[in-house]
């Protein structure tokens, strides 16, 4: 037997989901200069192909594509890390006695 939902029931699920997602997006959100690296990478791929040289082209697209892929990640780590050591307690270091 179906239980019926009510309105109320329906909105706080949807409250709990909408805060979780905007906790996903807290958490791997990009920093503004990424996407304007993209978007002048892209522009620059562009231009080097108009250029007319395989090469050359083939070389600016695997450096654009490994800068691109390594990018979000160094930038989410440094997020995260900053992210852990703001929020987690201090911890006494235990080679360290106090004065």
């Amino acid at each position: 037997m179906e239980r019926r939902v009510t309105p109320l029931e329906a909105r706080a699920a949807l409250e709990t989901i909408e805060r979780g997602r905007l906790r996903v997006i807290d958490e791997i959100d990009l920093p503004s200069w990424y996407w304007w690296g993209l978007a002048l990478g892209w522009i620059g791929v562009g231009f080097i192909a108009d250029l007319g040289h395989p090469w050359v082209t083939l070389a600016a697209t695997l450096t654009f594509g490994a800068v691109h892929a390594a990018s979000p990640r160094a930038s989410l780590a440094a997020a995260t890390a900053a992210g852990a050591s703001a929020s987690a307690p201090a911890s006494p270091d235990p080679t360290q006695r106090g004065s």
